[in-house]
């Protein structure tokens, strides 16, 4: 129960790997010795047995449900907290309901079937320009010059609900070209009021050191128990955020990306790593503690 009551007024937290065609909002029903089963595609990572906020048709208002090894619990009580038959959190019978803050000015852009991105329009001019320049502009770019949309370029995100001071985001694309499998590839972002969020805003260089060593430790011990193929020893790892991606701020922590290919192979896809506020605290400005309420 207080994990639940912890994720309503933070969010979810991220830890396993969505690969190939599995795009966010998508709901995929099947049958089983229990009757019909509910799971939910997330872009990104997300940990598959918790509470996990949802906004499966991009409206901005996101309902709670409860996941265990990636399916939804249905008509039941999870933790002294009912569950409808289609899975969603009630009380008394009513829906319990988030919805991204009004700061963000967001919205769902469809382009076709297939192909969206999150729209964000913020108070300031200046702020939202710089938003428009990082997702807009990464989004748009995936569309030729002829303004046709290939069917095998696809594009879908979501949203992860932190307080209201921040939204954090996973955009995917997913190119197929031909042979045994196509590129998906994950973009991490948070937006602020002020703007994108980068890592300079959360403290100097010696966050950054820390992170990366973070980051070294957990990609070594990752080595050894699942067996990741590293292109480089983990020692020789950085995190890049030089396209304005690459990194997100959530409740359980700053999550890292390395994307498909960057530091190890096709097979273990792109791979997160979350680097927990204690391993970073001291390193953080004051700016970046408020942020994160920590």
């Amino acid at each position: 129960m207080k994990k639940l009551a912890c994720l309503l007024s933070m969010t979810i937290a991220l830890s396993f790997t969505v690969s190939g065609m599995a795009f966010g909002g998508t709901w995929y029903e099947r049958s089983s010795e229990n009757g019909i089963e509910k799971e939910y595609a997330f872009s990104a990572y997300c940990d598959c047995s918790d509470w996990q906020w949802v906004d499966d048709d991009k409206n901005g208002v996101f309902e709670c449900y409860y996941f265990k090894d990636g399916i939804a619990a249905l008509n039941t009580t999870i933790e002294g907290y009912t569950v409808d038959g289609e899975g969603r959190w009630t009380v008394d019978g009513a829906i319990q309901q988030r919805s991204v803050p009004a700061w963000a000015g967001y919205r769902d852009v469809l382009l076709k079937e297939g192909f969206r991105y999150p729209k964000f329009e913020l108070q300031n001019a200046e702020a939202s320009a710089e938003v428009s320049r990082l997702i807009d502009a990464y989004a748009l770019g995936l569309i030729p010059a002829d303004s046709s949309y290939p069917e095998e370029i696809t594009l879908d995100y979501d949203l992860f609900l932190g307080n209201d001071n921040y939204v954090s985001g996973c955009i995917q694309d997913y190119w197929y070209g031909g042979g045994a499998h196509g590129e998906t590839t994950d973009h991490y972002f948070t937006i602020t009021a002020e703007g994108p969020l980068q890592i300079t805003d959360l403290g100097g260089q010696e966050l950054i050191n820390a992170i990366n060593a973070n980051v070294q430790s957990q990609l070594r011990d990752r080595n050894i128990s699942e067996g990741l193929y590293l292109s480089k020893e983990p020692e020789q790892i950085v995190v890049d955020y030089s396209d304005g991606f690459g990194f997100m701020i959530l409740p359980d922590g700053l999550h890292v990306l390395f994307t498909t290919y960057e530091i190890a192979s096709h097979a273990d896809g792109n791979i997160d790593v979350c680097v927990p506020y204690s391993a970073i605290y001291d390193h953080l400005n004051d700016y970046a503690k408020g942020l994160i309420n920590i």
